[in-house]
């Protein structure tokens, strides 16, 4: 389990947040970050998007790395829009 430092994290969740308020205006649901000092969680309103205990991201050999958690969540989070997208009555 690969925890990360908690600036990063907050600083890329500030970020997210303001670009969808510079996209969309105020918004009700946000990215956020909790933790219960064991797991890590990063959730978009009440969707876990990434956790610290079960890590989905692409693992990229060349680097020996996973890739960057920024890059996944927007994915993840698309993703979840998309499926948003067809619960359509």
């Amino acid at each position: 389990m690969k925890h990360y430092k908690f600036e990063l994290i907050i600083n890329m969740i500030n970020n997210l947040n303001q670009e969808l308020f510079d996209k969309y205006g105020e918004l009700t649901n946000l990215f956020s970050y909790s933790t219960n000092g064991f797991i890590e969680l990063i959730s978009f309103n009440d969707e876990t998007l990434w956790n610290s205990e079960d890590d989905e991201r692409i693992f990229n050999e060349d680097e020996n790395d996973y890739e960057p958690i920024e890059t996944f969540i927007r994915r993840v989070y698309n993703i979840y829009l998309d499926k948003l997208n067809e619960l359509r009555l």
